[in-house]
């Protein structure tokens, strides 16, 4: 599976897949204000090449790409480096390479609805 790395993104997700229709409570936003349905959580082992394995619940939604939010960076002290287009693993301090490219604002997924005062 393929990975948008968003720091900009609260929570990290995955695609619903056809299996995964039961609608959840939980409600997330995109930047235009939009919802985004969610389908639960699904719990997901990653090696990302950096010589440890990353064990993440991610949020199951209707979306197009699979992402890793601020969530599991932040959970995993994982850090990006645009200028070198890589991932350091602010624990170990290796890093991994990976293809990197700029995402349009409206992109953004949140928790809060930013239509709401």
């Amino acid at each position: 599976m393929r990975f948008l790395v968003d720091s900009g993104a609260d929570v990290s997700l995955i695609p619903a897949t056809h299996q995964n229709k039961a609608v959840d409570d939980f409600k997330l936003y995109a930047a235009n204000g939009t919802e985004i349905p969610t389908f639960g959580i699904k719990i997901l082992n990653l090696n990302l090449g950096l010589r440890r394995e990353f064990k993440f619940p991610f949020i199951l939604a209707k979306v197009d790409k699979a992402i890793i939010g601020a969530d599991f960076l932040k959970k995993f002290k994982l850090l990006i480096d645009i200028h070198n287009k890589q991932i350091i693993d602010g624990i170990t301090n290796l890093a991994v390479r990976r293809h990197v490219t700029t995402v349009s604002v409206d992109d953004v997924i949140s928790t809060l609805d930013k239509n709401s005062k």
